[in-house]
């Protein structure tokens, strides 16, 4: 996959959000915290998609429409035609629904509580003539119409929704069969953001999967290029971790830190963590065997300062976030649960035993994680 596409795509749409959230970052408890999480997964992976689209079509112009081989000159000015129209034209849409979709899901997160909202145009000569039959729409976020009609309904649309009033329920219908119809709201708009949280579907536009149907799954080395933890070992020499001695200094070092009980962090990409009491209690007393309460005093270090972050949905399709760090022997890995707000609940050194008892790097089980959306990279 080009690195340098994918990292740009990911970044422009990144600026989307965050203008549509209104910051670059939140606290723990804002909701937007959460759909910081989901939307940047949700930009990653379409940067991935579009990057590979890209590539695929810079391929197929080696040859023109008759199929014979270009030469340099028509070859390069085709690439600059189609780079023109990936990454300018096309990016630009992008841009300004991934603004809108998140200003929407945010808007969501604020109305879905409330006894009627309404669909509303901006009512200008552009609003798109099936979207302006939905112009004062009302009926309670419980109706599943929205999960159809919610915008933003098409690329580049305006239309939002406000809270609504009981007397104008049914002024304004909304035939569900019309507005399934893909000709009239392209089916991978036919969703509500504020509940999937995907603002921009890789999956419909540029088809992005595999020869089964499925979504591919990224890999670190075969697509993004990345070393394999064996080598980034034996080429670097890595900093120590943070070690104690026994279960005593471990919890002595937390209450120093967090007195109240819980403490948050922020990584790289702007996502505020919480480490509470529980999760250390859980690192340390329910993996004994493990002797975790030797390198819980990284977890915070970890966050803020990892080699890599990578997002994906574990077996049960819920979203997860991983965190990687290198250390002096063995990296570090801290598992995050995205779905049930943003609770870290696996802190691992990652290793395994050999036949002989003795302690080796468990490169497999990294290799497990080191796929699909990669979100950060030092």
């Amino acid at each position: 996959m080009p690195d340098d596409l994918y990292w740009k795509t990911a970044g422009d749409l990144l600026k989307a959000i965050q203008n549509g959230l209104g910051g670059t970052t939140f606290s723990f408890d804002d909701s937007r915290n959460a759909l910081l999480a989901h939307f940047q997964d949700n930009v990653f992976q379409f940067s991935a998609a579009k990057s590979q689209a890209e590539l695929i079509h810079i391929n197929s112009l080696l040859n023109d429409i008759d199929g014979n081989l270009r030469s340099f000159t028509d070859f390069r000015n085709a690439c600059l035609d189609a780079g023109y129209q990936f990454n300018v034209n096309w990016l630009q849409t992008e841009y300004n629904t991934a603004i809108s979709g998140s200003q929407m899901a945010f808007q969501w997160d604020r109305l879905k509580d409330m006894d009627y909202i309404q669909y509303s145009t901006v009512e200008d000569d552009r609003v798109r003539p099936a979207h302006a039959l939905l112009d004062g729409f009302t009926s309670p976020p419980s109706d599943p119409i929205w999960n159809t009609i919610y915008p933003p309904n098409d690329w580049n649309c305006r239309c939002f929704v406000i809270p609504g009033l009981e007397e104008n329920a049914g002024k304004v219908t909304a035939d569900p069969k019309t507005f399934k119809n893909k000709d009239v709201i392209p089916y991978y708009f036919q969703h509500n953001v504020g509940n999937t949280k995907v603002i921009l579907d890789p999956d419909g536009y540029y088809k992005y999967q595999a020869g089964s149907g499925k979504p591919k799954q990224l890999q670190a080395e075969k697509n993004y290029g990345m070393p394999s933890v064996e080598s980034l070992y034996n080429r670097f020499s890595f900093e120590p971790k943070i070690e104690f001695a026994d279960k005593a200094e471990a919890y002595n070092w937390f209450n120093d830190i967090a007195p109240q009980g819980s403490i948050t962090e922020k990584d790289p990409t702007g996502l505020e963590l919480q480490i509470d009491r529980d999760f250390i209690s859980h690192a340390i007393e329910d993996h004994k065997k493990e002797h975790r309460e030797n390198y819980i005093g990284n977890v915070l270090d970890v966050i803020k300062s990892p080699d890599e972050i990578w997002s994906n949905k574990n077996d049960k399709g819920k979203l997860e976030r991983y965190y990687i760090k290198y250390y002096r022997n063995w990296p570090l890995m801290l598992i995050t649960d995205i779905e049930n707000n943003i609770k870290p609940y696996s802190f691992v050194e990652v290793t395994t035993l050999d036949k002989k008892g003795k302690k080796i790097l468990n490169e497999k089980q990294l290799i497990n994680k080191r796929k699909n959306q990669l979100i950060y990279r030092k």
